[in-house]
């Protein structure tokens, strides 16, 4: 069993979010001050949201980038030159605060998440993560993971930093059930994500278990296309059907909890 990260084991929220931005580019401006550097939280603000947009472009295309990578690609936004003139100790204290943004305003675990991943393991399942990471780097995620005593019942974790691949990519999903030493239709995928979970592990040959908070009406099964997602020889019509075939899921559930009781049937 294979698991999403952001929204099914943990609960972000926006709130949470722009906290953790606001406390990167706050820390990266006294950082920039110390340097002999004087840039205003706007011209931060800009050059993270290009960054941002360049991430997405990369993660459209199904790619990522290293951790490192991305901050140096928001150094660069903020002027070009910077990151080839700042002195690395400064680059790596940018970095360190970019990172543990995330332990100043942490996305809290869903309070079923434990007992779910627990119950799981002990019915005898090998268990694997699979994330999209964003602006937080695996390594961190591990640290995290430690600390709510859950990083014990995983066998594998993979995080897109680290393999600079995203889902829906159907070679993450692989490379994840090659580690945890199954096949697909053994695998069985949870996440809340149409596009990344549903999408990325159907084509992959996974169970696709879609997580659907009551409150959250799920979207119609029509009209989920995701094009130019990935590249393929078919025509456009081909993976547009074949795109809206991969986002029905074969289980829905409305609370992670729910998960062992479906495994059990």
């Amino acid at each position: 069993v294979t698991f999403d990260l952001w929204q099914t084991l943990i609960q972000d929220n926006r709130d949470l979010r722009r906290a953790r931005t606001m406390r990167r580019l706050e820390e990266a401006q006294v950082i920039l001050n110390e340097a002999g550097y004087s840039y205003s939280l706007d011209l931060l603000q800009e050059a993270y949201r290009r960054c941002f947009r360049k991430c997405n472009e990369i993660h459209a295309i199904e790619k990522d980038v290293t951790f490192t990578k991305q901050v140096e690609m928001f150094i660069h936004e903020i002027d070009e030159g910077l990151h080839e003139s700042l002195d690395e100790r400064y680059q790596k204290q940018i970095l360190d605060c970019y990172a543990e943004a995330f332990f100043d305003f942490p996305a809290p675990p869903d309070p079923s998440a434990y007992n779910t991943i627990r119950k799981v393991a002990q019915m005898g399942y090998r268990i694997g993560l699979i994330s999209n990471t964003g602006q937080t780097p695996g390594y961190l995620f591990r640290i995290y993971l430690k600390q709510l005593d859950m990083l014990k019942f995983f066998d594998v974790l993979t995080f897109s930093d680290e393999v600079e691949l995203t889902k829906p990519s159907v070679e993450i999903f692989k490379m994840t059930m090659k580690s945890l030493g199954t096949t697909p239709e053994k695998s069985i995928h949870v996440g809340d994500h149409l596009k990344n979970d549903v999408i990325g592990a159907n084509l992959a040959g996974m169970v696709t278990v879609h997580l659907v908070p009551k409150a959250e009406a799920p979207p119609p099964h029509h009209g989920t296309a995701v094009p130019n997602e990935q590249t393929s020889t078919k025509s456009s019509a081909d993976v547009l059907n074949e795109k809206e075939e991969s986002a029905k899921p074969d289980i829905e559930i409305e609370k992670l909890y729910d998960l062992p009781h479906i495994l059990g049937r």
